[in-house]
């Protein structure tokens, strides 16, 4: 009868023994879960921060493009102003020389 009593008793340890490490896989596979959660939040505000310098780089880019036209349409507009000047000038020479 004792020995069977000790078998129950060792059975029942064991069995706690048994839930209290299933506790504890549990609270490790719940703090692992949480930490995944952690890093897939992260890497969803990583990917946004990356999409946004993407976005501000093709801005700035296309910024850049636009002051380079902008650039070579005043250079052409003063080719074309001295031009003129130049043809006035010269005009207003021959009228002189005309006039005289």
């Amino acid at each position: 009868m004792e020995l069977a009593r000790d078998l129950a008793d060792r059975s029942l340890e064991q069995t706690r023994h048994a839930a209290h490490q299933a506790e504890l896989t549990a609270e490790q596979t719940r703090l692992t879960t949480e930490q995944v959660q952690q890093l897939n939040q992260q890497t969803i505000l990583t990917t946004a921060q990356v999409e946004q310098l993407n976005a501000q780089t093709a801005l700035a880019r296309e910024q850049r493009e636009e002051m380079r036209r902008q650039g070579e349409e005043t250079r052409r507009q003063g080719e074309e102003t001295t031009r003129q000047g130049r043809t006035i000038l010269m005009f207003t020479v021959v009228t002189i020389i005309f006039v005289s």
